[in-house]
C-alpha cells in the first residue's frame, strides 16, 4: 500500500484526454489482472478494505486518473458488497435498521464527496488519497506488529 501511494505521489496527474487506457494492448491487460489479484488476494488474506488497494491499483495498473479510478473502483466495490451482504443476510448476520442507517449515510457521502472531487484539482485529489492510503497502511503495520512472533 505504502509503495503504490509513493508512486501516486510521485506520479504526475492525467486528465482523462492524455490517458494511456485508450491504447491498452496485451501487457497492460495482464498488469491489470495481475493487480487484480494482488489485490483481491491481499483483502482476503489481511481482511483490508479493497478500496483502498483497488483505487492506487487502477491508477497504476490502467494508467487511470483519480477521478476515473474511483467511479471504477466503485462498480467493483458496489458489486462485492452485493454479493456480500446477500450471503450475510441469507445467513442471518445483517441488522436491517442498522444496515439502512449505513446505507442512507453513505449515500449521502456518496453524493457530498462525488460534488467534491469535481471542484478540487485532480492532483489534489491524488494527493490526499494518497497520504490517507498512507496512513491506513502505518495503522494496519501497528495493529499487526503485536501478532508478529
Amino acid at each position: 500500500m505504502i509503495g503504490v501511494a509513493v508512486y501516486m505521489l510521485k506520479r504526475k496527474c492525467l486528465d482523462a484526454a492524455t490517458s494511456p487506457k485508450k491504447d491498452a494492448g496485451k501487457n497492460r491487460t495482464w498488469k491489470i489482472v495481475g493487480m487484480g489479484f494482488l489485490v483481491g488476494l491481499a483483502s482476503g488474506y489481511f481482511g483490508i478494505g479493497g478500496g483502498f488497494l483497488i483505487v492506487p491499483g487502477l491508477i497504476y495498473a490502467a494508467g487511470l486518473n483519480i477521478v476515473e479510478a474511483v467511479g471504477t473502483s466503485l462498480i467493483s466495490v458496489g458489486a462485492f458488497g452485493l454479493v456480500t451482504s446477500l450471503r450475510y443476510a441469507l445467513n442471518g448476520y445483517v441488522i436491517p435498521v442498522i444496515s439502512g442507517l449505513f446505507v442512507l449515510g453513505g449515500i449521502a457521502g456518496g453524493w457530498i464527496g462525488a460534488r467534491f472531487a469535481y471542484r478540487v484539482p485532480r492532483r489534489t485529489l491524488s494527493r490526499m488519497f494518497a497520504i490517507i492510503v498512507i496512513a491506513v497502511a502505518i495503522y494496519m503495520i501497528y495493529v499487526s506488529l503485536p501478532t508478529l512472533p
